[in-house]
């Protein structure tokens, strides 16, 4: 499934579990919990509507303790100094060359799909959400994105009929991410 890939790329902790028959496999492959893994099969089995998915794909995504990145653009001015604002910037950078190494392309990446979190150590880690559009660099899309993020070569591509997923479309959204965060708003610019 290419979202759960996707995710995989990102957080190879996830639960991934393939069709029943090559359970052993999927779960040899990639690391997991177990006792969560059990839950999403006790509640396949009680839930009527998840009892058709025995035999499906099981894909759980791991909790983010921590701020969608829109909270932290709302925070006070003062909130961070200079070098938190530099860690968070880094942190975001860093999702996002993880995902597009990978070879994925978010094709979202907004405030609302980033979880920021602070560790004990008082760095900070930005975590991608919200995969569930993702595609693999080159391939052939529909024209998708939130607006205020959307980059202009897309658009093009859109008039056209000719989109493709390009990191460049992330790569655009981070600069305007990294502008609401340092500048404050990209009215302001």
């Amino acid at each position: 499934i290419p979202t759960a890939e996707s995710w995989l790329a990102l957080y190879p902790e996830c639960i991934y579990v393939v069709e029943r028959s090559s359970e052993e496999q999927a779960l040899a492959k990639y690391n997991y919990d177990q006792d969560a893994l059990q839950k999403v099969r006790e509640d396949a089995e009680e839930n009527s509507q998840l009892a058709a998915l025995k035999s499906k794909y099981y894909f759980t995504m791991p909790w983010f303790e921590g701020y969608e990145f829109y909270e932290v653009l709302n925070f006070p001015v003062d909130q961070f100094n200079f070098l938190e604002k530099l860690q968070i910037s880094i942190a975001l950078i860093a999702a996002l060359q993880k995902l597009h190494k990978a070879g994925w392309v978010h094709r979202d990446l907004k405030a609302e799909n980033i979880i920021i979190q602070r560790l004990t150590d008082g760095t900070f880690v930005a975590n991608l959400v919200d995969l569930d559009q993702a595609k693999k660099n080159g391939e052939a899309v529909d024209f998708f994105g939130t607006f205020e993020y959307i980059d202009p070569e897309l658009l093009k591509q859109a008039k056209r009929n000719q989109c493709r997923a390009s990191f460049s479309q992330d790569i655009f959204a981070l600069g305007i991410l990294l502008a609401e965060l340092w500048v404050g708003s990209c009215s302001a610019l």
